[in-house]
This record gives structure tokens, C-alpha cells and sequence, in this order.
């Protein structure tokens, strides 16, 4: 036949392109005849229940065109932790168990979720990394999305077997084993094992969630594809100098709390639990991203403002006295490089502006916005990976002293400052790209 005739890597190329079309339109078939959400089967992943014990859930939409149908945005839904010990009346940094599990961040009803949703919706808005937007979204926009609804108050973590009981309500610590339940699903169902690219990402407590499990997706992802990590605004530190003068607690004490009501030392990185157990340490530090990150071996590419809204708020306690601001932000600072940004496979996009996660495609660092550094980052990863060889080190960092006026939008005005960067001296006031 005339495709015999071809040569080999003429034939292997229009395979490749006869297998995406096809992927995506079966994809798209099951999208359109079917719904949006898809809840877990908990005849089969009996463990993966929400807070109130419903089951756990996802979002999928189909990628748009074939040429995307292999590639994967898996996106963790943020929105906070819970403990046992707040009490039901804070609404600050983390809230009660029995509170959250009658909100849409502890069940997967009906009433919280819609069966069809528009491509990137959570309950917090349309997600950047999953909007079909080719302008504010330039390289995920038309790739298969998933969102993870969260509804386990733990950054998918937990792996409690013991169902507490609390005012007669029953509650279930069980988000690692939704997460384990969702990539078996993608993995069966979805195509997910099909992929050739994956981009882990998530926002707020989703982020965290990207710090804590990337390597887990990693694992479970067929190794023929390259993933890398996206987290926006995960990088909460480990706190405990202050707190809001409205709750009881650290913030500190309270993720710590959090996982050990959730049993969640089987749910984070293996290799920092086992680190921290040979010393006789405390494994609840790796539930921490700064304490997390040295043992990560994928990829990632860290969003992050030095002065994140939410923290300033919900750790710190102040976000209007410029002293107290600023040590926090060098704190922040130096958490990021001494145990993030170490090496080639770390990458980052490191902003002065007070907000917490989103807007990626107005922050700009020497007229390079967000939505633009990640994929030249990615481009690099993924060609390093190809290659076999060690992939350029690339930062943006806008590094400004609070309050900043000009930090926040297009309008930031980029300031080259030579010979200096971040490691020597993080204390200074500077905007630049660091590539090595």
C-alpha cells in the first residue's frame, strides 16, 4: 500500500497524528454526550470521599484540536485547610472540620457543583492555567484540563481510616485517596496514559498540593510523557513569629494539626518523611513547601509573590505595617532560594505585587509577564529532557521593597540592576531575569 511505502519515521509520524485525532475525538464525544463532572466510583475507590462522605470528583474537558489531544493541564482546586480544634466560628487561615464539611470545600453535592461547567470554571472563578483564551493563556488553552475538586480539606493528603465523629456528623480524612482514585481514572479512562506532555499545577491549597504530590503524579504517569509542576501561590511558610489577632492558633500549629488529624505522613513526599524520621524530626514539617521542596525531583516552576495577600492576612497578622511586611518578605525570600530554587530543574516567576494567585498575564518582570515566562521555562525543560542534558537555570524575579506601588500590572516599570541577584543579596530592591 501506498503507507507501506513510506519510510519508517513518515509512518510513525502520521500514526502519531491518526492516534491524536482519534484520542481527541472520542474525547470529545464522551464531553458532549456526558457531563463535565465526573464523581468517583466508590464501589471501586471506596476510600475516596469528601469531608461529609461524598464522593470525590473531577472536571474534565477535552483538548480543542488534535494536535493537542496528548497533552494534559491538571489543575488542583485551592481553598484552604481545616483542623479539629478551630473553633466553628473562625473564618481565618484554617477553619473547623464540621464547618467546612456542610460547604462546597467538604462535599461534592450538587448543590456546590454544576454537572456541566464552562472549560476552567472551579468555585472560585475561571482558573488562568485552564481558560481556552489563547491570549491569556498561551500555552495550555487548548490542551485536555482537569480540575480537582477539592473537598478534603487536606491538600489531598489524608489517608485517616477512622471516621471521626463530631455533634453527630461524620467526617472522613480521605483526600490522598481521591487523588490516587483520580489518576487511576485519567489514567483508564481519560487517555491520560497517552499523554506526551502534563503540566501539574493548582492554586493557593492546590498549590501546596503540587509541591506535596508532583512527584506522586510523576510516578504514575507513563514515563514516556514530561511533566513539570505549576504551583501559584503554594509557598506558605512554615510560621509561627505571629498570628491574626482572631484566631487561637498559629498558622503553623494549625497545618501541623491538620496533618496529623488527616494521618497524612503517608500522603506527602515519602523521601522528606523518611528524611525527617532518621533524625527523629517531625514529619509533619514536610505538610510545609519550603520543607517539602529540597526533595522534589520533578520539574517545577513556582508562582509566587513575596508578599501574598492571603498570607500577610492569615500568617503574619499585618499587611499594612512596612516593617513587619518587609522581614516577612525576606523571610520569603530566603525561604525560596535556599530550599526551592536550587538547581536546574526549578524555575520560578517570583513577584512583589500583594495578591494571592492569578493574574499571569498582567504581572510583568522586565516586560516578560507570567503567562509568557512559564512557557520559555517549559520549552527549555522539555527539550533539555528530550535531550538527555541539563536544562538552563531561568528566574524572574521582582524583587521590590513593600510598599510598591508599581509592582502590580503591565505597568511595572523593569529595572536592570548588574551584578546583582537574588542569592547574593535578597534584601535589595531590583527587577531582572536571571538565565544560567
Amino acid at each position: 500500500s501506498s503507507f507501506s511505502g513510506l519510510p519508517r519515521t513518515a509512518r510513525a509520524e502520521m500514526l502519531r497524528t491518526w492516534h491524536a485525532v482519534l484520542l481527541t475525538s472520542v474525547l470529545q464525544a464522551r464531553a458532549d454526550v456526558g457531563t463535565t463532572l465526573h464523581l468517583l466510583d466508590l464501589d471501586r475507590y471506596p476510600l475516596a470521599t469528601c469531608l461529609d462522605g461524598s464522593p470525590g470528583a473531577f472536571y474534565f474537558w477535552p483538548a480543542s484540536n488534535s494536535a493537542a489531544g496528548r497533552h494534559w493541564v491538571i489543575h488542583h482546586v485551592g481553598g484552604g485547610w481545616c483542623a479539629m480544634d478551630p473553633p466553628d466560628s473562625q473564618g481565618l487561615m484554617v477553619d473547623s472540620c464540621l464547618h467546612r464539611s456542610t460547604t462546597s470545600l467538604g462535599s461534592s453535592a450538587a448543590q456546590f457543583y454544576p454537572r456541566n461547567a464552562t472549560a476552567g470554571w472551579t468555585i472560585w472563578g475561571y482558573e488562568q492555567t485552564m481558560v481556552p483564551d489563547s491570549v491569556s493563556n498561551p500555552m495550555l488553552h487548548d490542551w485536555n484540563k482537569v480540575a480537582l475538586v477539592y473537598c478534603d480539606g487536606g491538600s489531598f493528603s489524608g489517608r485517616n481510616l477512622t471516621v471521626a465523629e463530631t455533634q453527630g456528623r461524620k467526617l472522613h480524612f480521605r483526600g490522598g485517596y481521591i487523588l490516587e482514585a483520580v489518576m487511576d481514572t485519567l489514567l483508564r479512562e481519560y487517555g491520560l496514559k497517552d499523554a506526551t506532555d502534563v503540566v501539574i499545577g493548582g492554586a493557593s491549597a492546590g498549590g501546596l498540593s503540587t509541591y506535596l504530590h508532583l512527584d506522586q503524579w510523576r510516578a504514575a504517569i507513563p514515563s514516556t510523557a514530561f511533566v513539570a509542576g505549576l504551583p501559584d501561590g503554594g509557598f506558605f511558610q512554615d510560621w509561627s513569629a505571629s498570628k491574626p489577632a482572631a484566631t487561637v492558633n498559629t498558622y503553623a500549629h494549625e497545618l501541623r494539626a491538620d496533618f496529623w488529624d488527616f494521618n497524612a505522613s503517608a500522603g506527602v513526599n515519602a523521601d522528606c518523611v523518611a528524611a525527617r524520621r532518621a533524625v527523629a524530626g517531625d514529619p509533619a514539617e514536610c505538610y510545609f513547601a519550603e520543607h517539602t521542596a529540597p526533595f522534589i525531583k520533578s520539574p517545577i516552576f513556582a508562582l509566587q509573590s513575596t508578599v501574598d495577600a492571603w498570607q500577610l492576612a492569615n500568617e503574619l497578622g499585618d499587611n499594612t505595617d512596612s516593617q513587619l511586611v518587609n522581614e516577612y518578605r525576606l523571610r520569603t525570600t530566603s525561604r525560596l532560594q535556599e530550599t526551592f530554587l536550587t538547581g536546574p530543574l526549578r524555575g520560578g516567576f517570583i513577584d512583589s505585587c500583594v495578591h494571592h494567585c492569578g493574574i499571569w498575564d498582567q504581572l510583568a518582570v522586565n516586560g516578560t509577564i507570567a503567562a509568557h515566562a512559564f512557557p520559555t521555562w517549559y520549552a527549555a525543560q522539555r527539550a533539555a529532557w528530550a535531550a538527555g542534558s541539563t536544562p538552563p537555570r531561568m528566574e524572574w524575579w521582582q524583587a521590590r521593597e513593600f510598599p510598591c506601588t508599581t509592582c502590580c500590572g503591565h505597568a511595572a516599570a523593569s529595572q536592570s540592576v548588574a551584578d546583582i541577584a537574588p542569592a547574593s543579596n535578597p534584601g535589595a530592591s531590583f527587577e531582572q531575569f536571571l538565565f544560567a
